[in-house]
């Protein structure tokens, strides 16, 4: 799906990218359950433009699949976000999860993997 994603990128805006990982662009990345929700917060800690972050689920930390759109920023300070799905929209195998930071000059970074504890 990440793959389709990006095609869809170059093809709309003519623009290929690649992911790059840089947890430091995102600190304290946290997946959890709560209320029958699954609950996925993390905190930006860069300053660029920042288009939108695309939360993605795994079931073998390798493959992974968007399950929503945060909507970004241009953010002065740290800021927290979260995104939240109720479980029965979630796939019940999805136990890795991790956040893409999109900028709007289409860089991409990837959040390190957290693993969903019950």
């Amino acid at each position: 799906m990440k793959h389709i994603f990006l095609s869809s990128l170059c093809l709309i805006f003519g623009i290929c990218t690649s992911i790059a990982q840089n947890p430091d662009k995102m600190k304290t990345v946290n997946a959890r359950v709560s209320d029958n929700h699954l609950l996925i917060d993390w905190t930006a800690t860069d300053r660029p433009e920042i288009a939108y972050w695309e939360v993605q689920a795994s079931t073998n930390a390798k493959e992974f699949t968007t399950i929503g759109y945060v909507m970004g920023e241009n953010p002065t300070q740290p800021q927290h976000f979260n995104f939240k799905n109720k479980l029965t929209n979630i796939n019940p195998g999805y136990q890795y999860y991790r956040v893409l930071q999109v900028e709007n000059d289409q860089h991409v970074y990837t959040s390190n993997m957290v693993k969903l504890t019950k």
